[in-house]
């Protein structure tokens, strides 16, 4: 599973066009659990400094949930992943920042 987490928004008005240095902005050091189809943990993992990590499961139905960040609100939903023998499969988890 290769996992991303971001926070956004990190700036309190959008604009359009979009301003690049209001995107969305990575999540470092949040542990990230992935557990089975019966919910046993198969791994846990911490983010890089590009909010970012890659483990290795065995082929199967996982969900992939984010513990809480101190300065960011709630956790994002768990997201369901399917993985088969030889694929990576892409994970984006996105926390609230509560700015508005």
């Amino acid at each position: 599973l290769d996992v991303s987490l971001v926070a956004g928004p990190v700036c309190p008005v959008e604009t359009n066009p979009p301003d690049p240095a209001c995107g969305r902005r990575p999540v470092r050091g949040a542990t990230v659990r992935i557990t089975d189809a019966s919910g046993a943990e198969v791994a846990t993992a911490t983010t890089d400094v590009l909010g970012a990590f890659v483990v290795a499961v065995p082929p199967g139905d996982y969900f992939v949930t984010a513990d809480p960040v101190d300065g960011l609100m709630g956790v994002p939903e768990p997201v369901a992943a399917t993985v088969t023998a030889d694929a990576l499969v892409t994970i984006d988890l996105a926390f609230d920042t509560g700015i508005r």
